[in-house]
């Protein structure tokens, strides 16, 4: 195993490990319908199990949560655009729950890795 894969793992490993739950998105071009979108990359077990989910790495949040409001997507973009983190909370339509996520964007001199 490489250094690099090593430390892919043990980051991962402590990703896996924290209690706050953590997910890692990316921004999609526009759908056909002119809607945004952002694709899950990697969720650590306490995501899952704030918001009662599987894992949905590698699938986007419109296909498994279609009817959530539109500003769940304002808070993403304005969080990618201005660096600035944020902490809410908000009742999810699908779902019978009101966690308290936080969003904020990983600094690239940070996150060399990510």
């Amino acid at each position: 195993m490489g250094e690099n894969a090593s430390v892919r793992n043990r980051y991962r490993a402590l990703f896996d490990r924290l209690d706050e739950g953590v997910c890692f998105i990316e921004k999609l071009p526009l759908r056909g319908d002119g809607l945004r979108n952002y694709r899950y990359v990697a969720m650590n077990r306490a995501m899952l199990t704030m918001f009662g989910i599987p894992d949905l790495s590698g699938q986007t949040i419109r296909d498994n949560f279609p009817d959530e409001a539109e500003s769940w997507y304002d808070d993403y973009d304005r969080v990618l655009g201005t660096g600035e983190p944020i902490r809410f909370q908000r009742r999810f339509r699908t779902r019978r729950s009101s966690p308290s996520p936080s969003m904020w964007k990983p600094s690239p001199a940070r996150c060399k890795s990510c």
